[in-house]
């Protein structure tokens, strides 16, 4: 029995179910960050004085903040990356729904941020089972190509 199967057909449908857990994601970064921003305007690093001994071998403690602060901004850093990376995943998934057609918009609302199944589609819309399951997979491959190109249109046959 042979199974068609692509990559980015999968890639697709995980993308699209876990879209909403991306917008959810994209705002608890956004307030993770305002936190660590406005933590780091609170803190000043006061200018280290050192005794007529010189300096110690262990932090003192303007050092201690100092490598604090560091730590945080390398947070930050890291944090505003992954946000930059979730965002420009979720306005390209937009963007390919936005181009579907309204049918398929509608299929890809039901089955991906909605939760329902083919049958339950059936009850809300005026389309057959056949048509619920043709209309979500028609999308997820419109999309699959709007978002990986031609790799997307390749299909892999496994035994």
């Amino acid at each position: 029995m042979e199974r068609e199967c692509n990559d980015y057909l999968y890639l697709t449908r995980k993308r699209l179910r876990n879209y909403c857990y991306y917008c959810e994601a994209i705002k608890n970064l956004t307030q993770e960050l305002d936190d660590i921003q406005a933590g780091l305007r609170a803190v000043s690093i006061a200018s280290p004085g050192f005794g007529a001994g010189g300096g110690k071998s262990e932090l003192n403690s303007t050092e201690r903040e100092a490598a604090l602060r560091i730590e945080q901004k390398n947070k930050y850093m890291e944090l505003a990356c992954e946000r930059t990376e979730l965002r420009q995943q979720t306005e390209k998934l937009k963007s390919a729904i936005g181009k579907l057609p309204k049918e398929e918009q509608e299929a890809i609302r039901l089955f991906f941020f909605e939760g329902m199944d083919y049958s339950a589609i059936t009850r809300v819309q005026p389309w057959s089972l056949r048509t619920s399951q043709r209309r979500v997979n028609e999308a997820v491959h419109k999309v699959a190509l709007m978002l990986f190109g031609t790799r997307a249109t390749q299909n892999v046959a496994f035994v």
